[in-house]
């Protein structure tokens, strides 16, 4: 755990922003008030569309996992052990401060890595594979390796989730890359953004 006063916790704080999710740590500082809290509205569009049904989730991928918001959900409410990848510098940060600040460093396991390159095979194999927000910020030329690298290291009957701004092909890259029963979970015009969830036979 980190050792800090709320003081030095809140200019640490500061010091990583922005925050795409307003939390509040166990010493009462929030990561921003005016943060746009998007992580939510996410999980209940997915939510109401059938994803995440199952009670449990043993072991989960979260590719862009950003602050941790969907990695410590799924620890809670789904009894999950995440590995969390995340490359972005500052979100990196804020991960590794949200994990250590709520201990949860037996629950989440944080990698800074890049998605494109695809070292996440290491480990696994995953019941709940997630990659929501991330597609477009990896490039097209990379979609195709990645979505194989998925499937490659999900269980038999494990479940993918990928969710995205406008992506005419992502059901056909998905079904290319070997996974069953793709649907869209979700699409709203509001956001420009959907989710498509696929399973492994």
């Amino acid at each position: 755990m980190l050792q800090m006063t709320k003081e030095q916790e809140a200019r640490y704080v500061d010091s990583v922003g922005p925050w795409h999710f307003c939390w509040r740590t166990p010493l009462g500082n929030l990561t921003g008030d005016s943060a746009p809290n998007l992580f939510p509205y996410k999980m209940d569009n997915m939510i109401a569309g059938g994803a995440f049904a199952r009670a449990q989730y043993p072991e989960v991928l979260d590719l862009g996992s950003n602050s941790g918001y969907i990695a410590k959900w799924l620890v809670s409410e789904k009894h999950s052990h995440v590995v969390a990848i995340e490359a972005g510098e500052k979100f990196w940060l804020q991960l590794k401060f949200i994990i250590e600040v709520f201990g949860l460093e037996s629950r989440i396991e944080a990698r800074n890595d890049r998605i494109e390159a695809c070292t996440f095979t290491v480990g696994g194999p995953y019941d709940l594979i997630i990659f929501l927000g991330t597609l477009h910020h990896v490039g097209r030329l990379h979609h195709e390796k990645i979505f194989a690298a998925c499937y490659d290291c999900l269980k038999v009957g494990g479940e993918f989730i990928v969710q995205t701004k406008r992506e005419e092909d992502v059901l056909d890259k998905m079904t290319a890359a070997g996974f069953i029963d793709v649907r869209q979970v979700y699409w709203s015009d509001e956001q420009d953004r959907g989710a498509w969830q696929g399973g492994k036979a």
